[in-house]
């Protein structure tokens, strides 16, 4: 928190595992840290405070650090907004060090009143509710995408697997287009999977539709697998084949695309993004670390939630 110019602020932080609180009121900055790391995945409360030049520093009830301001006046004179866990992408600031918080908060307290960050933040970005039960994958918010590559060629031979679990009946699982949306496009749609295809001048789609009250939106693992040769492409779910397309489609061999998961911002923004996880993704044989991609945006890597 601090005033447009940051000539008076607050902040608290972690540097290296450490507490690490400043403040400024005046010319020169005042600064305190605790005698211990707390990186350690264990619960901890820190207590922070100033009254008039004097601040002070807390952590899992040790000893009180106290420090004071030499000069300057004795009022914070700050603005809104507050932020919690880190500054917005188009919000630099001198004072503040390192990426945003990663980790749970379950308790805020602001002034003696407790605050729900959820319930009553302006904006949120990248909140998400604390999981203590998790198991590997990666978590799609809903609200975002990761681009897996730039500029790859799909070829005359393509196969894609995805393993994946989501409650939610829409969503984009994978793309593979370039700007004007020439490529592969595998959806969730109305609890059915639906593989579509985009020449530039035609286009395909093959859908798997739910049998017997199946869905893939029942929040259990499913696997899509998507298999093109020669033009003949498939799709499957589960291991249980779609009716295939009459005929071929062969999409521009030197055209370069961009890979997605979760949502498609160059060609589809308005795509529902994909809720979910995602444990398991292969294109043409080969894993993709998606917790290593160009760029992630609403997405947990490495952690799916159990619940």
């Amino acid at each position: 928190m601090s005033d447009p110019t940051e000539n008076y602020y607050a902040a608290l932080q972690l540097m290296e595992g450490f507490v690490f609180f400043n403040f400024k009121i005046g010319s020169s900055p005042v600064f305190m840290d605790s005698d211990f790391v707390i990186d350690d995945g264990y619960w901890h409360t820190i207590e922070i405070s100033r009254n008039r030049k004097t601040g002070s520093l807390q952590v899992d009830g040790t000893k009180r650090k106290r420090a004071k301001s030499n000069n300057g006046r004795k009022n914070l004179n700050i603005q809104s907004p507050i932020y919690i866990g880190g500054l917005p992408l188009n919000r630099q600031s001198p004072n503040i060090y390192g990426d945003g918080f990663d980790g749970c908060i379950r308790k805020f307290r602001l002034n003696g009143i407790d605050i729900d960050l959820r319930g009553t933040a302006n904006n949120s970005y990248g909140v998400v509710t604390c999981y203590t039960n998790t198991e590997p994958g990666h978590y799609f918010q809903g609200i975002g995408h990761a681009l897996l590559a730039n500029q790859q060629q799909i070829g005359s031979d393509f196969q894609l697997l995805i393993e994946f679990r989501t409650a939610q009946k829409d969503g984009l699982l994978f793309a593979a287009t370039d700007l004007d949306g020439v490529g592969v496009t595998v959806v969730i749609s109305d609890h059915d999977i639906l593989l579509k295809l985009y020449t530039g001048r035609r286009m395909a789609m093959i859908p798997f539709q739910a049998h017997n009250n199946f869905t893939v939106c029942d929040y259990q693992w499913h696997v899509v697998q998507v298999t093109e040769i020669d033009g003949l492409w498939q799709l499957s779910v589960d291991g249980n084949m779609a009716n295939n397309l009459r005929g071929t489609v062969r999409l521009p061999g030197d055209e370069r695309y961009q890979f997605y998961a979760g949502g498609n911002p160059l060609s589809n923004p308005d795509a529902v993004k994909f809720k979910g996880c995602i444990r398991r993704l292969e294109v043409n044989g080969g894993v993709v670390p998606v917790e290593s991609s160009v760029e992630i945006v609403g997405v947990v890597p490495l952690e799916c939630p159990i619940v």
